[in-house]
């Protein structure tokens, strides 16, 4: 597939071969990809391992934002949400911190500034929640529940992202 004209940062997502568009350097995150080769790169991209995910401890992690400190946030499909710091190669292991409840079960995660947003996916509890950190101690001090959505499962509420300007959130409600 060939990468679209005057696009220049831009990656195939692997399954369908679209066009997103990412950094020029791809952070591998989760364990199901230490299974397989690293996918071959475009020239000007690279790919690295930064992390295994240790399913049995963290669960399968589903959704991934960085924040503003540089930091991933992952959440695992059923259980908590995870702040993942990655030093650098001399600087020893990654540390990993569980956030606050109830964060948990999201399928979408989105940091914007002291906010990180949350599109939660669990049964009697589905929704968008907002977690914000209103002292800049990088601790939320605060998590509230913006809408609910009527929904749960594989065809519940998904992914969210920023949209133009910064002024909107955009996500996938599901079908069920």
């Amino acid at each position: 597939t060939q990468r679209p004209a005057g696009l220049t940062h831009l990656m195939p997502l692997v399954e369908t071969r679209r066009w997103l568009p990412v950094a020029s350097a791809l952070l591998l995150v989760n364990c199901a990809l230490a299974k397989v080769p690293v996918p071959n790169m475009m020239d000007g991209f690279r790919a690295e391992l930064v992390y295994l995910t240790d399913t049995q401890k963290y669960g399968s992690w589903v959704a991934l934002t960085v924040d503003s400190a540089g930091r991933l946030i992952a959440s695992a499909q059923s259980g908590r949400v995870y702040r993942l710091t990655v030093p650098g190669a001399e600087e020893g292991a990654a540390r990993i911190e569980v956030l606050p409840e109830p964060l948990g079960d999201a399928q979408g995660l989105l940091a914007v500034g002291s906010s990180l947003y949350v599109m939660m996916n669990r049964e009697g509890g589905s929704g968008l929640y907002r977690a914000i950190d209103n002292d800049g101690d990088d601790v939320f001090d605060r998590i509230d529940k913006l809408f609910t959505i009527d929904g749960h499962g594989e065809h519940g509420p998904h992914g969210l992202a920023l949209g133009p300007g910064g002024e909107s959130i955009y996500f996938c409600a599901g079908n069920h």
